[in-house]
């Protein structure tokens, strides 16, 4: 990056999914889909699968707040505290991403996120919150307990 840039990601998006059987997904809506069973903790926080990932959060039935960024390089740590990262690459061949409900679709915004040119990408995700989600219990139905930041940048060849 050039002296003096700033480095600010290409474009992002605020959204809400709705977390269901403790999880929800990011699909390119192109792409072939594989999904993990429905289960409880203890999961990995992030699983890859061709062009589906899922997240999986320490609480069930509850809106997770979700911002999404596309990056051209690899981003930098972001100055807020999270408390997990985890990063995985997905294969987006229509070079978007979908913010996916396992059991009821897409997310509150219904639109898809450009991440750039089909390709593969390395997807480091964010969370914070999910203690104190899953104190809440099951079926809070709360929104923003949990949060999530979710970057994308390409993987060059």
């Amino acid at each position: 990056m050039p002296a003096g840039s700033v480095d600010v990601p290409l474009h992002s998006m605020d959204d809400e999914i709705c977390v269901d059987h403790f999880q929800f997904y990011l699909l390119d809506p192109q792409g072939s889909h594989k999904w993990p069973r429905p289960g409880t903790a203890p999961t990995p926080f992030l699983e890859a699968a061709s062009s589906t990932v899922g997240v999986h959060s320490r609480a069930t039935d509850h809106y997770a707040a979700v911002r999404l960024e596309a990056w051209t390089h690899e981003p930098p740590a972001p100055p807020e505290a999270w408390d997990v990262a985890r990063e995985v690459t997905l294969v987006a061949p229509s070079g978007q991403v979908t913010l996916w409900q396992l059991m009821g679709g897409r997310s509150a915004s219904d639109r898809d996120f450009t991440l750039g040119r089909p390709g593969r990408y390395r997807l480091r995700a964010h969370g914070r919150g999910r203690t104190a989600a899953q104190a809440l219990g099951p079926v809070t139905w709360l929104h923003g307990v949990e949060q999530y930041l979710i970057q994308f940048w390409p993987i060059l060849p």
